[in-house]
Formats: structure tokens, sequence, C-alpha cells
């Protein structure tokens, strides 16, 4: 099988080229996603990602959200020749995701090289949705960089909806939803932390996602700091089991990110978000200073270095919240990436992802890297999930 590994960020992809040769049959593309995504075993990837025709044939294969309805729609689409490929997100657990900003842009950076072309490519994506969308992306003066017109942001499929949907929306016109002092029982070795309440927006860039934005003390929520304030030099009995003492911020805000993004894709969270949520802490800081933000991403169930819909949902949060004056350009830094870049002594001329909106519709830009092409002999596959 074709494969190139991607990155974007230290967001990093395996790329399935199924334009024209080998298929990964349908049934065994999650087991395929298992096997690649494991660093021990496979390759080691946040997601792959499948490049698949786009033809009738391909489209038969396909178990479309709506079935008929949304098949006659992309049907549609195809006569009108208003897509190159489709891509298909296959997670680490097998599960398909929406949508991927850094993986459709390593998509259009490799059917460009195989083009030989810097013209746009246009990729059908949302494939597991009751409503699929084109995402065009093109070169940009940047080397290495590319950028892709994520759309507008609008309300979210209802399949992702649970008791989210009753959620208040911040304007009648704006498809944001707020979720105010939301209850949590974060674990501890020891028991529970119980009564931990969350203020947060929802809104969907392709992906779900949940935004906590930080306060004064940067990297930890604003609505944590009152579990964590110092009493008498040392921290309470909250803040001790995130924070060792001298600490390092940036790791214990992993742990309680990593704590809140298992509540919301585990099974409490699943009654507001039934396919899980994507949970990101932002830190809008200071003018002309780009933003922090950190992900837990829902299918890989942990943090990844970056990611392409979290950076566009913490832009266009930050703008309808009016969190960041009038911009309409953000640079948005995904702080594991550039800390671990450092580590491994790595350099990257953009450090950040570029977001921007236009009219209606909201485009990211930033680097893509490829780090190798090959081919992967397919293994025997175990298509179900019994462990060994």
């Amino acid at each position: 099988m074709k494969i190139a590994k991607y990155t974007a960020l230290g967001n990093h992809f395996v790329v399935v080229d199924e334009l024209g040769g080998e298929v990964i049959e349908e049934g065994h593309k999650p087991a395929f996603a298992r096997f690649c995504c494991d660093p021990h075993f496979g390759v080691g990837a946040d997601d792959v990602l499948f490049i698949q025709q786009a033809s009738m044939e391909t489209y038969e294969t396909i178990s479309w959200k709506d079935g008929q309805k949304t098949k006659e729609y992309v049907h549609q689409l195809h006569s009108n020749r208003q897509f190159d490929a489709i891509m298909r997100v296959l997670e680490p657990n097998g599960t398909e995701a929406s949508m991927c900003g850094n993986g459709v842009r390593c998509v259009g950076a490799y059917m460009m090289e195989k083009a030989d072309s810097r013209r746009d490519v246009q990729i059908l994506s949302e494939v597991p949705t009751s409503a699929p969308r084109i995402k065009v992306v093109s070169s940009t003066a940047r080397k290495d960089c590319l950028k892709v017109n994520m759309g507008e942001i609008s309300d979210a499929p209802s399949e992702f909806l649970g008791d989210a949907g009753l959620l208040p929306q911040i304007e009648a016109a704006v498809p944001i939803r707020r979720l105010e002092q939301y209850s949590v029982d974060l674990p501890d070795e020891n028991g529970v932390y119980s009564n931990v309440l969350l203020d947060a927006v929802f809104l969907y860039t392709g992906e779900p996602h949940l935004v906590l934005f930080c306060g004064e003390k940067h990297h930890i929520p604003a609505c944590l700091q009152s579990h964590i304030e110092e009493q008498d030099s040392y921290y309470t009995a909250f803040g001790r089991h995130f924070f060792a003492e001298q600490d390092d911020a940036v790791e214990a805000a992993g742990r309680l990110l990593d704590s809140i993004g298992r509540h919301f894709n585990e099974e409490d969270g699943k009654l507001l978000f039934p396919y899980g949520v994507n949970v990101n802490f932002a830190d809008v800081r200071p003018e002309n200073e780009a933003t922090q933000f950190r992900v837990f991403e829902r299918g890989i169930n942990r943090e990844t270095l970056a990611c392409g819909t979290g950076a566009t949902a913490v832009a266009a949060a930050s703008h309808y919240l009016d969190l960041a004056g009038k911009d309409t350009h953000f640079a948005v830094t995904p702080t594991q990436a550039c800390r671990i870049s450092e580590k491994v002594g790595r350099i990257s001329d953009y450090g950040s992802l570029s977001v921007e909106k236009v009219g209606s519709e909201w485009f990211l830009e930033g680097p893509v890297q490829k780090v190798f092409e090959g081919e992967l002999p397919i293994p025997e596959l175990r298509l179900g999930d019994t462990p060994c």
C-alpha cells in the first residue's frame, strides 16, 4: 500500500493513496487505522487520511449518514465536477472523524505534489456527517505553507448534539453555544474532586469543539482558578493534585486538560455530546501576541500537538465573544508543538497557524512538511476490538 507521512506543526498523519492503486476494503479501514497509528507496531500517527477517488464506484462503498438523500447530494456535486477527491479521517481507535483542518492541508500538499501543480485542490470532507462539505486547499506565497477555506461557522449537525442542543446560543445569529457552571467530577488517586464548575463555549468547525478560556494565570482556564488559589504558600487539595512542587504550569495544565477531555469523551459527557467533543484551553494574549492553545482530541483520546479545526474554533470563539477586539486575523500558536520542537531541535519558521475571517468564511493557513513516502506491507489485521 502506498503511504506518505506528513506533519503540520506536530499534528502527524499517515496519508493513504487510494486514487489509482490498491484500496483498503471499507470494513477493514478501522483495523488498518488502528495498526497504522500505533507507534510501536505500526507507523505512528494522530490519524490516517484516506484519499479516495471521486467516482460513482467509491460512493457506493460509503455508508452515508442520511442514506440515499446524502448520496444523491454527493452525486450532484460529482456531476458538476465540484471536487477532485474524497478525504476520510480514521482515528487511532478506528472511529471516523468528520474533518481535520491540518489533515486536509496535508492531503492537498500530497495531491499537488503528485500532479506537479500548485493549482487549488477541492476535497470532499465531513463524509460521516449528514452534510458533507467541499474544502478548497490553496498554495500560498510562503514556502511549505498551504491555506484551506474552512467555510462558515455553522451549527453542528444534529447527530453531534445530545443535551448540548439545549444550550443557549451567545446570539441568535451566531451558532456558538454557552456551557455555563457545568459540574464535573475530576478523578484523583484517592477519589474525586466533586462539583468542579466549568464555563466553556461550544462550536462546530467541521469537528465539534469546546473552548475554555484561560485567565490571569495563563495556561489554566479562568473557571478553574478559584479551585487552585494558593493558601498559606501551598495549593488547595485540588491544586496539589495537578501541581507538583515547583511543577511547570504547562505540565499541570496538561493534566487538567486530559481529565476534562476524558470526562466529555466517556460515559458522563456522552449525554451532552453523543459522539464526543474536542476540548481546547485557549489563552488570548494582549494585542500583537499570538493566542496560545492546547487541545484534547476525541477519537485520539489524548492531547495532540496541534489541531486545525481547534485553532479555527479558538479564533472564531475569540472573535464572536469580542475577546480580541475587532480582529479578523489571528495567529494561533499550539503551545505543545513549540515546546516539543525545541526539545528535538526542530526549527520551524512558522510556529503558528494563521486563521482569518474573510466575509463570513474562515481560512486556515500554516506549514506542512512531508516526512517520508514509501510502501507499507499490509499485515493480517484483527477486525474486531477483542484484545490478545
